[in-house]
């Protein structure tokens, strides 16, 4: 066997065997958080940012439809905070909240 052919056998069974034991060192365990203790009667769509506030709520930016959402997970209820736009008094995206 050429000495190229050689190395490259050897690289690709090194590469082979360092692949094949870091394998099973990828699998992350599952997390158990508990009993949940609130629950939203709403579909969230991607959730960026959260900012809990002292009362309990949370303050979220939905960055799939564009708004900050008001949950408050005692009730079970979600509202929409402020309005998306180019107004004086709107946002244009709805990426980080800032306490």
């Amino acid at each position: 066997m050429p000495p190229s052919r050689l190395a490259s056998a050897v690289f690709a069974a090194a590469l082979w065997a360092t692949l094949a034991g870091s394998i099973p060192a990828q699998a992350t365990p599952a997390t158990n958080l508990g009993k949940a203790n609130a629950k939203s009667k709403y579909t969230l769509g991607h959730l960026l940012a959260l900012q809990e506030l002292p009362d309990g709520r949370v303050v979220a930016s939905d960055t799939k439809e564009n708004a900050f959402r008001l949950i408050d997970l005692a009730k079970g209820d979600v509202s929409v905070l402020g309005k998306s736009g180019f107004d004086s008094d709107a946002y244009r995206t709805a990426q980080v909240v800032v306490p």
